[in-house]
């Protein structure tokens, strides 16, 4: 056995199995854990991941022939009448706003039984083209206007402080030798994952 292979447990390739019935050959929950139980849970897993994924395939193939079938039939009842629906909207939404033209902007909105016609402002004001223009301008005209940002570098924070941690939330100064306020230390964490068939 190579340094290569020392850690792989050897497991035969998987036997054609009922998927379905599968989680029957899961080994009992009580069983001690060793490299061969392992090796029987990631088989399981394995087959379990297949059985998912086909179930979900199997769902979403009779999900979009369904919903396409409902589109179609919605479209087959409502299309006419949306076509309709979006001109009638169009007109009234062209002649409120010659309505309010016509009044000066005094006649904002028009009123009905059934609903209401109504027009609205939106955008306008100005916007920022040339931000070093308008600092110029700023510095020399308004000085009350220019703001000052005080902001410390992290990537040179990182390069001045040892990375040593003092306590478990605490940094110190590679130069000083003193405890730097306002940083904390967080520890490193080891995660786990399981891949099966190229899958997590």
């Amino acid at each position: 056995m190579t340094a290569d292979t020392a850690d792989v447990v050897p497991f035969p390739t998987p036997p054609a199995v009922d998927l379905d019935d599968y989680p029957a050959r899961v080994p009992d929950p009580d069983t001690v854990m060793s490299d061969e139980v392992a090796a029987q849970l990631v088989h399981a897993l394995w087959a379990l991941r297949r059985r998912i994924a086909r179930k979900e395939a199997t769902a979403a193939a009779a999900l979009a022939a369904e919903t396409a079938r409902v589109n179609a039939w919605l479209e087959d009842q409502t299309g006419r009448s949306r076509v309709e629906a979006d001109a009638i909207q169009a007109r009234l939404e062209e002649w409120v706003l010659d309505v309010r033209d016509a009044s000066g902007g005094r006649r904002k909105s028009v009123s009905f039984p059934h609903g209401r016609v109504v027009t609205r402002e939106s955008g306008g004001g100005w916007e920022v083209t040339d931000r070093s223009a308008l600092l110029a301008w700023a510095k020399t005209y308004r000085p009350g206007l220019v703001e000052t940002v005080e902001s410390v570098s992290i990537a040179a924070a990182r390069r001045v402080t040892s990375g040593l941690a003092v306590a478990v939330d605490e940094v110190v100064d590679a130069a000083t030798g003193e405890v730097v306020p306002g940083l904390s230390v967080a520890p490193k964490l080891v995660k786990a994952s399981v891949t099966v068939d190229g899958a997590s």
